[in-house]
């Protein structure tokens, strides 16, 4: 199977699976959780996904519980059962769910035939299983999730998708011009949630146009969050290739869109910042599940029964309107 570059970089070989036709090519990495770590359009050449940055030597795969952050922060994976770090009521017992929840640390099963690939995840505090369907369709990738809970009590849980997407300065964000304004949560010194809300695009308060990929130069990173959205359907317009890709999703299970716009100011201790944007559809507008759980946004599983959802990623040449 033919290496990318993104993983020649790295010393350790990694098993690769490749969806590929005529239009684009996938690249997937199931020991590192099921990782999508290239897509390419092979009418450009334009890769949509950020790639492994090699200054850390090689890519070692991470243990259980690590915070999500360079080098891991690249391509695309799944963020469940909460996005930030959060304690988790159990038992009359606490879990501690890590950074990015625990499926993007751990090595996934799989299956593949033809442009299908199945890949599956099981729990580690909590007894659930994990399942992603991914099949190539034309200029479509198509995503289908399923989560089973195999527990005698129901599982809370938050969802989220997480692309990190390559960028340049002057690409562009595109989301319903329906979307006026955009959320930003967090929590005071006592634990209460806090909840602010900023005009889209212009987050903040200025006249510029933060829907336009800034610099890595500004130094700043945010995540915002534009909830309950009407049309489910959001996408990054590459604009030296005049290509957009698409991300199309169902929002009576997925009503909320994470934007998280990172322009050199983050990990706040690093060197030199990460730069990409994520279009995150997602089940709830809150990256902690204690939050969500606090304001009743969290998604509930009974003992037995399962949850299932769908998404796609859409390659497209030009600018697409959303």
């Amino acid at each position: 199977m033919e290496e990318t570059e993104t993983i020649k970089k790295a010393q350790k070989k990694w098993k690769e699976l490749v969806l590929e036709n005529e239009i684009l090519r996938m690249t997937l990495l199931p020991e590192l959780g099921g990782k999508m770590v290239r897509l390419v359009s092979k009418q450009t050449g334009t890769e949509f996904l950020k790639q492994y940055v090699d200054s850390e030597g090689e890519l070692k795969p991470p243990k259980p519980g690590f915070d999500f952050k360079p080098p891991y922060a690249f391509g695309f994976d799944e963020c469940f059962p909460t996005v930030a770090s959060s304690n988790y009521l159990y038992n009359e017992g606490v879990i501690h769910w890590p950074d990015h929840g625990e499926l993007w640390a751990q090595e996934w099963d799989y299956e593949q035939e033809g442009q299908r690939i199945v890949l599956n995840a099981t729990g580690v505090n909590m007894l659930y299983e994990f399942e992603k369907e991914i099949r190539l369709n034309g200029n479509i990738i198509e995503i289908s999730y399923k989560v089973y809970n195999q527990s005698y009590r129901p599982l809370d849980y938050v969802w989220s998708s997480h692309p990190l997407l390559e960028i340049d300065e002057q690409d562009e964000l595109l989301v319903d011009k329906k979307i006026d304004t955009v959320s930003i949560h967090g929590t005071d010194d006592n634990g209460q949630v806090l909840k602010t809300t900023t005009k889209w695009p212009y987050v903040m308060g200025d006249e510029t146009d933060y829907s336009i990929v800034q610099p890595a130069s500004a130094n700043w990173a945010m995540k915002l969050f534009a909830e309950q959205v009407e049309k489910g359907k959001a996408g990054l317009y590459r604009k030296t290739s005049n290509e957009s890709l698409i991300f199309n999703f169902d929002t009576e299970k997925t009503p909320h869109l994470g934007l998280w716009l990172c322009y050199g100011g983050w990990p706040e201790d690093a060197e030199v910042g990460s730069y990409t944007v994520a279009l995150e559809p997602a089940t709830a507008s809150f990256d902690k599940l204690s939050d969500a759980i606090s304001q009743n946004e969290q998604k509930v599983i009974e003992p037995g029964e399962n949850h299932q959802w769908k998404m796609s990623l859409e390659i497209i040449s030009g600018k697409a309107e959303i």
